[in-house]
């Protein structure tokens, strides 16, 4: 039922006029999340439990090499390669990143499917441009102020908000909790259905929603978390949380922990963390 136009991108065209949508998952190769949702449906659509009642959706699979190897990416963080076409050229990642790219012409709205390694609530991250779109969709957070750290950029939410597209980042909760995969599946129906290409009746209650504030980058290969942390981990203002170089970093006011990342896993220069309020 799915025409694949390229190496795990699918599209369907239901041949009645209607919103023409995207979605991505994989992204980062240890992430399964939105490779099950993904994958579901289109099964789920082969079987007949769904219809396709209007517009076209493409579904596309991101970083092939590292979900093979079940690793975040091979040479690159695909998700800071969007829009930037001087960044990592000589990577495994860089022409399968310049193919993505042009799957966004002509869509509408954009959905990124990911997910954590720590365990955490789902969240989704959306800017003015897909905020109420995103409340709509019934996370239990919706995090803004991503577009403010430029110095980060090349995501694909902001690649998609740049091009006039309404772009969403979903965080579906810990990589194999069963609760995340089964959260990546109900916001991507609910998304599907928020547009009318299927029929879909759900009920949500009111996300909370917060505001990212500042960003910590990794100062040396000696830095490390000084407490145990969770993805959207509260902490009181004044908490020593990590050791940079040689200072120890307090948060500088009541806060959430977004994106904390194992000082391991992160290049020096790189985020090891968000604070959102």
């Amino acid at each position: 039922m799915f025409k694949e136009i390229k190496e795990k991108v699918y599209c369907l065209k239901s041949g009645v006029d209607g919103p023409n949508l995207l979605v991505f998952g994989g992204i980062h190769g240890d992430e399964p999340c939105g490779v099950y949702a993904i994958e579901r449906f289109m099964r789920e659509l082969s079987d007949g439990k769904w219809q396709l009642l209007n517009g076209s959706i493409t579904f596309a699979l991101g970083n092939l090499d590292a979900l093979d190897q079940k690793k975040r990416y091979v040479d690159y963080n695909m998700n800071r390669m969007f829009g930037l076409k001087n960044v990592a050229i000589d990577s495994a990642e860089y022409e399968r990143v310049r193919m993505l790219e042009t799957l966004f012409d002509g869509k509408d709205a954009f959905l990124d499917l990911h997910s954590a390694s720590s365990k955490a609530p789902d969240f989704m991250m959306a800017e003015k441009i897909a905020f109420d779109l995103a409340c709509s969709l019934g996370p239990s957070f919706v995090v803004s102020g991503w577009e403010k750290f430029a110095d980060v950029g090349g995501d694909t939410e902001c690649y998609a908000n740049s091009l006039g597209l309404k772009g969403m980042t979903y965080e579906a909760g810990q990589h194999d909790d069963p609760l995340a995969l089964e959260n990546a599946y109900k916001v991507l129906l609910r998304f599907l259905a928020v547009y009318g290409l299927i029929d879909y009746e759900f009920s949500i209650d009111a996300a909370s929603t917060m505001i990212l504030s500042e960003v910590v980058l990794k100062k040396s290969d000696s830095d490390k978390w000084l407490i145990p942390v969770e993805n959207m981990q509260f902490v009181s203002k004044g908490t020593v949380i990590l050791q940079l170089d040689d200072s120890q970093f307090a948060v500088p006011f009541d806060c959430y922990l977004v994106f904390p990342t194992a000082s391991e896993r992160v290049n020096v220069g790189e985020e090891l963390c968000f604070l959102a309020n």
